[in-house]
């Protein structure tokens, strides 16, 4: 063990320290470290150009500029827009936005293709976790922060009804074992299938964007029960499922091809000496063809037009226009045409948000729309809450499927709907992208027209 009379040796009491290495050639040793700073930096500058002031990849889009930094960045700031709006079109969040956020802040490059797709819920919540707008009163929360404080769906939430001008059922299509299926894509209407059990996918498919579901229509999806089949002076005849002067000139034009080409059977009686068989009169006494055709054609509409019968069965007694469609003037029997009311069927509901249908394929129908089956009222909304999609989208869980707010919602309007999408596009000219020069600075292209929703869905417009 040492004294403290050893350990004191080691302590210096001089006033000045002593001279070492280092010291004593402080200009030498800043002067080579500058000097190899510099060296380096030409090194770098020689080899790699501006890619040594790269701090990551770029995204694949970007990639065809390959080391022209100068494409988007100028020397000593940050990317401006309007490098942005060079190659991409404008496209507004909202007219009600007190200021619209720039390209950067929610997209950052030199991520590789996560910094630019996947945006941070913070981009979000910075704005919409303490909501101010130019509106007094906007639909839509003001401190939505996450998932979990996200309110109630706007179509449940303010108790929105279907306004689709039709009578549609959905009990009856999915109980019933009176109902045809759907007719095969391309088949003929003998070639229904037998009387069976309907389910969701029969009349609902995903379209090809995956996202929402096809359009329902009458000639594929209900022809097989609902033809509309009248009888005429030699059996029946069908009329096409269309506006009403589309089915008159359609029925005129058939009792014309009748009364012409089997005029013989319509207009001559029938004599018959065989026993058991009776001679019949003539199955038209007009004394003109144009006599024959407005009194059959007369008929013909008094069975499409008939008004909607409610206390006889649906599935047997009501096969014509006024089970499904409403009238805003009625039918004059063989002078004037109903004026049928616009159905404005909502194809969207959740207007300002996304929802893709095929990536919940492996999730029932009814586990998501579970009250269908018991639907009777066109007016019912047969949509989950929000409470049923929490159960999949949760935070910070190993199981969770997603609650990020871009899995739902998009900032930009256009890039929903792909014909406002394809309008706002800017062509950029082959040599932009070869490299020959630089893309046109400043110039913005205004967004396409918004599109318009169905009426039935202008309730979900403030939704989210």
């Amino acid at each position: 063990m040492r004294s403290s009379k050893e350990l004191a040796s080691r302590l210096r009491f001089d006033r000045f320290p002593r001279p070492d290495f280092f010291r004593k050639r402080y200009l030498l040793v800043g002067a080579a470290t500058a000097l190899a700073g510099l060296g380096l930096w030409l090194w770098m500058s020689l080899t790699g150009g501006h890619m040594q002031y790269n701090p990551g990849p770029v995204t694949q889009n970007h990639a065809t500029f390959g080391a022209r930094c100068e494409s988007c960045h100028d020397p000593f700031q940050n990317v401006q827009n309007e490098a942005c709006l060079s190659c991409h079109p404008s496209r507004d969040h909202s007219e009600f936005v007190v200021r619209d956020a720039d390209c950067r802040e929610c997209h950052v490059e030199h991520l590789g293709e996560a910094g630019m797709l996947d945006v941070d819920d913070r981009a979000c919540v910075v704005c919409h976790g303490e909501l101010e707008t130019t509106r007094d009163a906007p639909p839509i929360a003001r401190d939505v922060s996450s998932f979990a404080a996200h309110p109630q769906f706007a179509v449940l939430r303010d108790g929105a009804s279907d306004g689709a001008a039709i009578r549609f059922n959905h009990e009856i299509h999915l109980t019933s074992d009176k109902v045809r299926q759907a007719l095969p894509e391309g088949a003929a209407s003998e070639q229904c299938a037998p009387y069976a059990k309907l389910e969701c996918k029969t009349c609902h498919q995903v379209d090809e964007t995956g996202m929402l579901m096809r359009e329902v229509t009458f000639d594929r999806d209900c022809a097989c029960c609902h033809q509309q089949d009248v009888q005429g002076p030699l059996g029946s005849i069908t009329a096409p499922h269309r506006a009403p002067d589309v089915i008159r000139e359609n029925l005129t034009a058939k009792l014309l091809v009748l009364g012409v080409g089997r005029a013989n059977e319509i207009f001559s009686s029938r004599e018959t000496s065989l026993p058991g068989v009776r001679d019949r009169g003539p199955i038209d006494e007009s004394r003109s063809l144009g006599e024959y055709e407005r009194t059959w054609l007369a008929k013909l509409e008094a069975q499409l037009y008939q008004p909607l019968d409610a206390r006889a069965p649906l599935l047997e007694n009501n096969k014509y226009c006024f089970l499904c469609h409403d009238a805003e003037s009625p039918y004059v029997a063989g002078t004037v045409l109903p004026v049928l009311k616009p159905t404005r069927i909502a194809q969207r509901w959740l207007a300002h948000s996304e929802f893709g249908h095929a990536k919940h394929e492996m999730v029932r129908c009814e586990d998501c729309h579970a009250a269908v089956r018991s639907s009777s009222k066109t007016s019912d909304v047969n949509l989950p809450p929000k409470e049923l999609c929490a159960k999949c989208h949760t935070e910070d869980a190993a199981s969770s499927a997603g609650a990020r707010c871009a899995l739902c919602h998009l900032y930009h309007d256009t890039s929903r709907d792909p014909a406002q999408r394809a309008a706002a596009q800017r062509t950029i000219p082959v040599a932009v992208l070869l490299g020959e020069e630089l893309p046109e600075r400043g110039l913005q292209i205004p967004p396409g027209p918004t599109p318009s929703l169905p009426a039935a869905g202008e309730g979900a417009a403030a939704a989210e």
